[in-house]
């Protein structure tokens, strides 16, 4: 066996639940009388260790729904093995919304938690805000220089760090009362709200009305000023205003293109 073959199936032993392939016993000599198995065992708990820590940091609402203890415990049985696609394991995670999904329907003690992978998809979408580079300060000083139908023709282009979700459930309330800002949503289903990075490390979950979210869509499919939805025009310019105040909305271009990047969607 040769050194790649052999690097194969020590990184399947240490990140596969299950034995490791009786093959490797003889080539992982005892040490002080310590078997190969308890030798793996090591590595294994330190990367699993590992990987269930990231799942906590990006899940950590869903971790208190269920509590610590079944949460690791459903984790264990669940998850085949523990290994990332990227070095960074901030990015580690993102199977769980459909790993939930799939439980909650085979496990009888979950019939009533019907909405843990929506929760898990909003909670993972707050996890990768919080690592999105910031974008650039609107240029005011560009805008109010372009004449008055100038400023009707640009296209408003949206921040990349803004996801917009629909949900059937209210997972955005449950989402809020877990935590300090003590906002208290009332239970709305379906309901659509806006993820988007604040300031350092700090990310809104922001549930959005229907006129809101019609002007939002309309932005992300590039309807330069003067075609968007207007309702209640002063409303809609005050809507506009604050969007670029908070971020949202992180600068405009003077000619209209027929489509640009939409805000995502789940």
């Amino acid at each position: 066996m040769n050194l790649a073959e052999l690097q194969t199936k020590m990184l399947e032993a240490v990140t596969q639940t299950g034995s490791a392939d009786p093959g490797l016993d003889s080539l992982i000599p005892p040490a002080r009388g310590i078997r190969s198995e308890m030798r793996l065992d090591a590595y294994r708990s330190n990367i699993r260790g590992a990987h269930l820590e990231a799942l906590d940091a990006a899940y950590p609402v869903t971790r208190e729904v269920l509590g610590l203890r079944y949460w690791r415990q459903l984790l264990a049985q669940e998850i085949p093995a523990f290994g990332s696609q990227s070095p960074d394991l901030h990015e580690y995670g993102d199977f769980l919304p459909e790993l939930l999904s799939r439980v909650q329907e085979s496990r009888k003690e979950l019939a009533d938690f019907g909405y843990l992978s929506e929760l898990a998809q909003l909670e993972w979408q707050v996890h990768l805000a919080r690592f999105k580079a910031p974008d650039p300060d609107f240029d005011w000083v560009a805008f109010q220089a372009l004449e008055s139908d100038q400023q009707m023709r640009v296209q408003f282009t949206l921040s990349h760090a803004l996801h917009l979700m629909w949900f059937s459930q209210p997972v955005d309330a449950l989402w809020h009362s877990h935590q300090e800002n003590d906002l208290v949503l009332p239970p709305q289903s379906p309901v659509t709200c806006c993820i988007h990075r604040q300031k350092s490390f700090d990310v809104a979950v922001t549930r959005l009305s229907n006129s809101e979210q019609e002007l939002l869509e309309a932005l992300g499919e590039g309807q330069c000023l003067e075609a968007l939805p207007a309702g209640d025009s002063q409303a809609t310019v005050q809507t506009l205003f604050d969007w670029i105040q908070i971020g949202w909305i992180s600068g405009f271009l003077q000619e209209p293109i027929a489509r640009t990047s939409k805000p995502t969607q789940n």
